[in-house]
């Protein structure tokens, strides 16, 4: 395995949902067979198993690009990207978990599954747009990646998590589908994939007709007459996500950064790794059983 980081020249990347699909459409074509990825405004992180510096800049470039020809805009957005580096075959399955905590670490999320942009809800099987192969004991690599008390990702989410039951069914299948298949609210009429989904899906969990499921998808009824059935697999991914507040959909404002944990707080979580070395073995071990002591 080798890992990968590169870094913006200091403003952000993306600052809506659009802009956030298209990086990781280009960032995923960069790095194939890729283990662990995660999008920050500032910066992307990957663990592939052979990495192509060289295919990861081209895909960076042709973001930027695109981006700068969407705002009107020109010049350049990355800095200079860093040869690959080696993860040692004991510390692989501890890279992946550490990149999948980026979020966390600096205030993005409480739970590496409320951010759609990571491979952890690949990992877990959560996800019906995967890039990477699910796990095989999902609960336990969820529960080593945020800690001994993550609930289950198979199971009911805790009642934090919970959205209540008189929300609008449809209107939340369709959120659902958003989040899961990390398409913006705003093009999931435009991606095929995407709008196939939200039709099985209304067809599997409402008792819509064929004509009110056309009329919010854009579809005509015979052809939504047509679709195929839901498969059981995505069918059980859409019901375990259905009344998880993790899984919004894509659409509004990108979330602001959560109030920044106090360093005490900060080091029990998690062990700082500065930006230019390397992940140390302390870094990517399991949390600590017992608090680390910070000087403050």
């Amino acid at each position: 395995m080798e890992h990968m980081a590169a870094h913006t020249l200091g403003e952000d990347a993306f600052n809506d949902w659009i802009e956030a699909r298209a990086l990781w459409d280009r960032v995923i074509w960069s790095c194939p067979g890729v283990q662990a990825a995660y999008l920050l405004p500032t910066r992307v992180r990957v663990v592939v198993p052979r990495a192509d510096r060289v295919r990861l800049v081209r895909g960076l470039n042709a973001y930027t690009r695109w981006r700068n020809h969407r705002r009107g805009e020109s010049g350049p957005l990355w800095r200079k990207v860093q040869d690959p580096r080696p993860v040692p075959a004991r510390l692989e399955a501890p890279a992946v978990r550490y990149v999948h905590r980026e979020g966390c670490r600096e205030g993005l999320s409480h739970d590496p599954l409320a951010w759609a942009f990571s491979t952890h809800r690949d990992a877990v099987g959560l996800s019906l747009a995967s890039v990477r192969q699910r796990e095989l004991r999902p609960f336990r690599f969820h529960r080593l990646t945020v800690g001994p008390d993550a609930e289950s990702p198979l199971g009911l989410p805790e009642d934090r998590f919970l959205i209540h039951d008189s929300v609008d069914l449809p209107l939340r299948l369709r959120d659902v589908v958003s989040s899961v298949t990390r398409t913006p609210l705003a093009e999931l009429r435009h991606r095929p994939a995407a709008r196939l989904l939200w039709v099985q899906v209304l067809k599997h969990f409402t008792r819509l007709r064929a004509g009110q499921i056309g009329d919010r998808v854009g579809w005509v009824a015979e052809r939504v007459r047509r679709v195929p059935s839901l498969t059981p697999e995505a069918a059980a991914v859409v019901r375990r996500c259905l009344r998880d507040a993790r899984f919004t959909a894509l659409a509004g404002p990108l979330p602001e950064r959560l109030v920044r944990p106090s360093p005490v707080s900060a080091a029990r979580a998690e062990p700082r790794v500065p930006e230019h070395a390397w992940w140390p073995a302390a870094a990517l071990s399991p949390r600590p059983s017992s608090p680390v002591r910070v000087a403050v």
